[in-house]
């Protein structure tokens, strides 16, 4: 309180009781050891935490009618009794509480062996408790909320460490008030918790599945599962486990001792060894799965930091999002037995950098590897049939796809790049899967210039085309019928010239030069050339000056300032010599190079 305002307070004494006040509000008291009885009746009563006064002999405090606000230290009345109130604002009762919120303001000195009684009282204050014995409560509501320091001082914290906890407990549940960091295992009670503190744990220990989302909150890394009581919840639903663990990334191992699950290595399992359940978000290194596991379940390994995985010869199935986002998962061994990819996501968001698909493998699932941005191979073996919608979508560094003469199905989107392909992609086939146009091509508007070169080489035809990667609408439409009419003239004719369907004009020139270079078309030659102006500024823009030189040897590229100044800009000074010496002196009297 500053000076200015403690000029305005005085001393006033009321029945051998000092009040230090200005009228409305009173900051502090003093009084004579025969009072038992303390009246309160100013509208504010707002004492220190930090007076360290103590009136041991007052056992009632009397709250008049104005009384509105007290604010006073626990400590301050061991041995109150009981508040009477006639204001408002306060409860008459054993403890001092708010009527509107049934918040508990201080419960006083009571005895070690007296429980704090919680019918009259939803929330405790901070510091309601300070210096208050009991560690003990009856009739406490089950869902009231406390604070930061509402036990603090209190018998409660008093207690010693059980199970690496401070805790009480009621019908409803148990609180837990501290945590041991020291603990080498923290063992949580069966039933409803509600935590009081929370601090990062070594190991957690539980017996009741309920008790799963509990440990979560505890960070642990490790966890142990062990059989419950005849009332403890049991661990039945494996999906639990997922989705109670599935934020815990520090946790490194899972540990069970119960009859339905085993681990090895840390993971888990059901009993019969069959059904991969879940890997520790904060596993890492490699992980090889034992002979015997037929199943990886949804989201197993999702978030972990895995960096290799080997799979059984026995593995059959592995569900959608299993390894989601494992962002350092480098490797993948399939084994021998695995014919299925899937489901949904399985490896997408991985940091795989190359994959072999193994002989076995019929079909890879949807999304299967979607975004990983780091896979640049991708070996197919034959008997691969069918590669699901999105299965490659935005792998942006694969830039060359040989697939089998088996595969018969490519779903949309399935390799549709993202922001950071900047290369052509050559695709080699060996027969015509159906839906290849929709595996590749978008139909909507871009900038991009890419380009999928296609090398058809089966056992009666042998096709080269370059197909645009953003198309019209129509010519999307155009082309994919085309390509299911393969090895048909008219659809020859429509793939040779699916340059005329890009999406932009720059897309279309570049597009058109580099099937000339190709297949030395003259009708494309010819297109070229009565485009050069734009042809060359898109090559300029897009391509190489390798590129721009076999440009120049096609077309006579005549003087032009706005070709010269964007070479200049490239640094392509044999470019420019190549034109200035092509150019006659009264041509180009007017460019310099700076």
């Amino acid at each position: 309180m500053s000076k200015a305002n403690l000029k305005n307070y005085r001393w006033e004494t009321v029945d051998d009781v000092d009040f230090f006040t200005n009228g409305v509000v009173c900051t502090d008291i003093s009084m004579k050891d025969t009072v038992k009885q303390l009246c309160f009746q100013h509208m504010a009563i707002d004492i220190d935490r930090g007076n360290k006064k103590v009136f041991p002999n007052v056992e009632e405090i009397y709250i008049g009618p104005e009384v509105a606000i007290i604010c006073i230290p626990n400590r301050m009345f061991p041995n109150v009794k009981h508040v009477k109130s006639d204001s408002k604002v306060f409860k008459s009762g054993k403890y001092l509480i708010v009527k509107s919120t049934l918040r508990l303001l201080n419960a006083f000195g009571q005895s070690e062996d007296t429980p704090l009684d919680g019918s009259d009282f939803i929330s405790i204050n901070e510091y309601a408790l300070d210096g208050c014995k009991s560690h003990e409560f009856v009739n406490l509501f089950p869902v009231g909320t406390t604070y930061e320091n509402s036990f603090t001082g209190s018998g409660f914290m008093e207690q010693p460490f059980v199970n690496g906890l401070k805790a009480f407990r009621t019908e409803y549940g148990t609180t837990i008030l501290g945590i041991d960091e020291n603990a080498d295992t923290v063992i949580l009670p069966e039933g409803k918790i509600k935590f009081h503190q929370l601090k990062h744990t070594k190991c957690v220990k539980v017996s009741d599945a309920k008790s799963l989302y509990y440990a979560a909150r505890l960070t642990p890394e490790k966890l142990i599962l062990e059989p419950g009581s005849s009332t403890a919840e049991p661990f039945d639903n494996a999906d639990d486990f997922v989705e109670a663990l599935s934020g815990i990334r520090s946790l490194k191992t899972i540990e069970s001792h119960t009859p339905k699950y085993k681990t090895i290595d840390g993971i888990l399992y059901n009993k019969d060894m069959s059904t991969l359940l879940v890997c520790p978000r904060g596993k890492n290194g490699s992980v090889t799965i034992p002979e015997g596991v037929t199943e990886i379940k949804a989201f197993a390994f999702a978030n972990s930091k895995i960096e290799e995985v080997s799979f059984p010869d026995s593995l059959k199935k592995i569900e959608k999002n299993a390894f989601y986002e494992c962002s350092r998962l480098k490797s993948v061994d399939f084994g021998n037995g695995i014919e299925e990819i899937g489901g949904v996501m399985a490896f997408a968001f991985c940091s795989i950098t190359k994959l072999e698909i193994p002989p076995q493998v019929k079909t890879i699932g949807d999304g299967a590897f979607y975004y990983c941005d780091e896979l640049k191979e991708v070996k197919f073996n034959e008997g691969l049939q069918e590669i699901g919608n999105d299965a490659f979508s935005k792998c942006d560094l694969i830039k060359n796809l040989d697939f089998p003469e088996t595969l018969r199905y490519i779903g949309n989107c399935a390799f549709h790049p993202g922001i950071l392909r900047t290369e052509d992609i050559t695709v080699t086939l060996k027969s015509i899967p159906s839906n290849f146009i929709a595996a590749f091509v978008k139909a909507e508007k871009s900038s991009g210039t890419i380009c999928i070169n296609v090398h058809v080489d089966n056992a009666s035809d042998m096709f080269d085309f370059v197909i645009p990667e953003y198309m019209s609408h129509h010519g999307f439409l155009t082309t994919a019928a085309a390509f299911d009419m393969l090895p048909g003239k008219k659809a020859v004719e429509i793939l040779n010239e699916a340059y005329i369907f890009a999406i932009s004009t720059t897309s279309r020139s570049i597009t058109a030069f580099k099937v000339y270079k190709k297949t030395k078309d003259e009708k494309i030659k010819k297109a070229i050339q009565e485009n050069y102006l734009l042809t060359a500024l898109s090559i300029i823009a897009f391509m190489t000056e390798d590129d721009f030189m076999d440009f120049l040897k096609l077309v006579e590229v005549k003087y032009n300032k706005r070709i010269l100044n964007g070479l200049l800009k490239k640094g392509w000074l044999p470019s420019i010599s190549y034109i200035l010496q092509n150019t006659k002196e009264t041509e180009k009297e007017d460019f310099a190079l700076s």
